[in-house]
């Protein structure tokens, strides 16, 4: 994963794409796919043998902008093969593999931005806003007969589970997501889709730990909130 995130030229992040998440948020799912940039800067990538607390997330440091920062646990693509105009049913040719990260919002200045009619950019682009597991599942292990494998999300906080879903429940599966993302801009090689959060978000504060993975696919990743 650090040769891929370092290559990466962009984050698209599907939003509402779990009908519980979206109705946690007092949303509706939309009809298709929707989408947002996050800034590749935020990437706070794992480190397994890490140094000077390197695993962390900064609140403290933007407390002065946000008191109100919640995590979501989400599946990641990696794109393989750059590609326009991709069709659903070439999707997973230009699939490089999956991974486990955070979406982490500001969520009181992402309301903000809604009520004002503003784009989500500061609310979701803080630095190290998007930790990122250090495996890289392969698509032969998780694609079975032309479609992604049942795979179940967790997140912990502080040892309690806050979200535990299942990716059959997304509404938009990631083939048509690559194609309608890729219907307005160019897909990349190596770079990363997130395809949105079960239900359960909810504020993290300094002094919390975060813990998340792919139950039985990855290791369970940990990060300290600072």
């Amino acid at each position: 994963m650090q040769a891929i995130t370092a290559r990466t030229r962009k984050i698209v992040c599907l939003l509402k794409n779990y009908e519980a998440h979206a109705k946690e948020m007092k949303g509706s799912v939309p009809s298709n796919p929707e989408f947002f940039l996050k800034p590749t800067t935020s990437i706070q990538l794992y480190q397994d043998h890490q140094m000077n607390n390197q695993n962390c997330i900064q609140v403290s440091s933007i407390s002065h902008l946000t008191n109100d920062v919640h995590h979501e646990v989400e599946l990641g693509v990696v794109i393989g093969k750059k590609g326009k105009n991709i069709s659903e049913q070439e999707a997973f040719h230009h699939v490089k593999g999956f991974f486990i990260a955070l979406d982490m919002t500001a969520r009181d200045l992402q309301a903000k931005a809604k009520n004002q009619g503003k784009p989500w950019t500061v609310a979701k682009g803080f630095d190290t806003f998007c930790p990122i597991g250090s495996e890289l599942l392969s698509p032969t292990t998780l694609i079975k007969d032309g479609r992604l494998i049942n795979l179940a999300l967790f997140l912990k906080v502080n040892g309690v589970m806050r979200q535990h879903g299942y990716t059959d429940d997304m509404v938009h599966s990631i083939p048509k997501s690559i194609a309608a993302i890729s219907e307005v801009m160019t897909l990349e090689e190596d770079d990363l889709i997130l395809t949105g959060t079960p239900e359960g978000v909810a504020q993290v504060k300094p002094g919390d730990v975060i813990e998340f993975g792919v139950e039985g696919h990855t290791k369970t990743y940990s990060f300290n909130v600072v």
